[in-house]
């Protein structure tokens, strides 16, 4: 199997709807994941516990395997499209409907 990423092309939005119906129902795709799919996995912890120079433990936010409600970064995981062929997958990718509401964008660390 293949799998696609779909992702969002805005720094910060609201993620409004994300309706993958058309690109289940594709020929090849055997599989379409969005937030609804993976809310109850939790969040990936980190691989290692990251401490500052006090040797106090960094809060980690969540990161949950794909977003729910809200993209934070350009390229963040909105679905993931998995396909008998590579083809397949980008076809579905393609296919799943996104509507996006755009949030103002941090773009300057001051």
């Amino acid at each position: 199997l293949q799998a696609v990423f779909l992702r969002s092309p805005h720094a910060h939005a609201r993620v409004l709807r994300v309706d993958a119906a058309a690109a289940r129902a594709l020929p090849g795709v055997v599989a379409v994941f969005t937030a609804e799919d993976t809310a109850d996995l939790g969040h990936n912890p980190a691989l290692t516990e990251i401490h500052d120079a006090a040797g106090r433990r960094h809060a980690e936010p969540p990161r949950p395997p794909i977003p729910r409600g809200r993209v934070r970064h350009v390229g963040e995981i909105v679905a993931m499209v998995v396909a008998e062929s590579l083809a397949a997958a980008r076809d579905g990718a393609e296919a799943v409907e996104v509507e996006y509401e755009p949030l103002p964008a941090v773009v300057l660390p001051e």
